[in-house]
């Protein structure tokens, strides 16, 4: 007998606790790889010549030749089925899983039960999942952070097929939720509300919003290899935001706009509302609250400055100000 991490909210976050969900696989194969019956027959037809004096002899054509040669069609049959199509299940992929979770792991009718609900899509949605983590033997991990590690680098695809919210947040918003996030409270060592919260965004997020930010990510550590690595020291926490501010602006640009909260704000009141922001939180709003011409816009007048003034020095920031970044700040006055 054998119990495996089902899911961690979503994959690309750490598991806190409290949100993870156990869900009994068959201990001789680690889970059911086989894929689920859609009530497709797969049966060949006969093509064989036929085999009896029925066989041969011409399908019905529905005229009663034997009473009157010139006679048309037999009238339809009085008792004809009317009890209307069959309806098919609706139940999705993360249901079921979700009702299979509540299941004892000796209740084998409790699982059937649960599959018998799934839609068509749902049922090979669960299918290419549970291949996808037996092929890359995920099912073998020993821990839940090495189980997430495999969903992270290989099913994550079929993982988001199969739990993300159809018509759900795009990935600008779920940008937008990560920033209302709350940071870890010490004081409740058994949760963590971060990574809980996180993991919240990214079930209410869509398919495709959640597919966008891993492009983005895979699309960042394309271009900046330094940014992969799981403990950077200090100056290498520097190269990467230094080159994933580069690639924001360059490879990954359309991913990045695409993932990127905007407004309706010009620069200039962009400007003004970070001028009174004393904390992250505001930055964040402030930002978001502005159009993606204007971020870009105070993005290049802060470039300018930076390169202005590597030391950050106040005097050298204000002459900027009036000399060699005057231009961009005027630029983003008038818009």
């Amino acid at each position: 007998m054998k119990f495996i991490v089902l899911a961690c909210s979503l994959a690309l976050a750490a598991c806190g606790t409290n949100t993870v969900t156990y869900i009994y696989v068959d201990a001789a194969n680690g889970t059911d790889t086989a894929a689920d019956d859609l009530g497709v027959d797969t049966t060949a037809p006969d093509t064989t010549a036929p085999d009896t004096a029925d066989d041969a002899v011409p399908d019905d054509t529905g005229l009663n030749d034997a009473v009157d040669p010139a006679d048309t069609a037999d009238p339809p049959d009085a008792t004809a089925d009317t009890s209307g199509p069959d309806v098919q299940p609706t139940g999705t992929c993360g249901e079921f899983f979700a009702c299979a979770s509540n299941c004892s792991p000796m209740d084998a009718s409790c699982g059937t039960s649960c599959a018998a609900e799934r839609s068509p899509t749902a049922a090979a949605q669960v299918a290419a999942f549970q291949q996808c983590l037996a092929v890359k033997g995920c099912n073998l991990a020993e821990t839940d952070k090495e189980y997430l590690a495999c969903i992270d680098e290989f099913c994550y695809e079929p993982y988001f097929a199969c739990f993300s919210t159809p018509g759900g947040l795009d990935c600008a918003g779920l940008a937008s939720c990560f920033a209302k996030c709350p940071v870890d409270d010490p004081s409740t060592p058994g949760v963590n509300e971060a990574v809980d919260c996180k993991n919240d965004c990214y079930l209410a997020a869509s398919y495709q919003g959640n597919m966008d930010l891993v492009n983005f990510k895979l699309c960042v550590w394309d271009a900046c290899p330094v940014c992969k690595k799981a403990k950077p020291t200090p100056a290498e926490v520097d190269q990467c935001n230094t080159c994933m501010y580069g690639a924001m602006k360059g490879a990954c640009k359309t991913l990045n706009d695409t993932c990127t909260p905007a407004g309706t704000n010009g620069c200039k009141a962009l400007r003004e509302c970070l001028t009174a922001c004393t904390d992250q939180e505001c930055y964040q709003g402030c930002t978001a609250a502005a159009t993606l011409k204007a971020q870009a816009m105070w993005n290049d007048f802060k470039d300018c400055v930076v390169a202005a003034c590597p030391d950050w020095g106040e005097a050298c920031m204000e002459s900027a100000t009036t000399g060699a970044c005057k231009a961009n700040l005027d630029a983003c006055l008038a818009d």
